[in-house]
C-alpha cells in the first residue's frame, strides 16, 4: 500500500493466558511508501509494528502499544520511517536494522540504527 492514511486503528492480537503468541503482528508493513498511521492502539501482539525491507517514508503518530513482546522491529532496507508516541518504548523492545528511521517517545529519542 502506498500513500494511505489509517486513523485510530484498534488491533487486538490473540493471546495465550494473557501473553502474546509468537509470530503475531499488529501492523506488518512489509513494503509501502508514504503511509500515515494516526492514533489507535495495538495490544497483545508478539510484534506491535514490523517494518519490512521495503517500508519507507511511513509515519506513525500516537499509535499506542500495550503488552507486546517487541514494540518495533525494523528490518535492513527499511528507511526514513518515523514513529512518534506519547507512550514509552521499553528497553529491549525496539530493534532498528534500517537506515534513517526515527523513533521518539516521551522519554527517548533515537535516530539511525539504535537498539534499546
Amino acid at each position: 500500500m502506498n500513500a494511505s492514511t489509517f486513523v485510530r486503528l484498534h488491533i487486538n492480537c490473540p493471546t495465550a493466558s494473557g501473553n502474546p503468541i509468537s509470530g503475531t503482528y499488529g501492523i506488518n508493513l512489509q513494503q509501502g511508501d508514504g503511509n500515515t498511521f494516526t492514533g489507535g492502539d495495538v495490544e497483545g501482539c508478539a510484534t506491535a509494528l514490523h517494518l519490512g525491507a521495503n517500508a519507507q517514508n511511513n509515519t506513525m503518530v500516537g499509535l499506542r502499544n500495550e503488552n507486546s513482546t517487541n514494540q518495533i522491529v525494523a528490518d535492513a532496507g527499511s528507511q526514513y520511517n518515523n514513529w512518534m508516541t506519547g507512550g514509552t518504548m521499553f528497553t529491549g523492545k525496539l530493534t532498528d536494522n534500517g537506515t534513517r528511521n526515527s523513533f521518539l517517545d516521551t522519554f527517548h529519542r533515537s535516530f539511525n540504527a539504535f537498539e534499546w
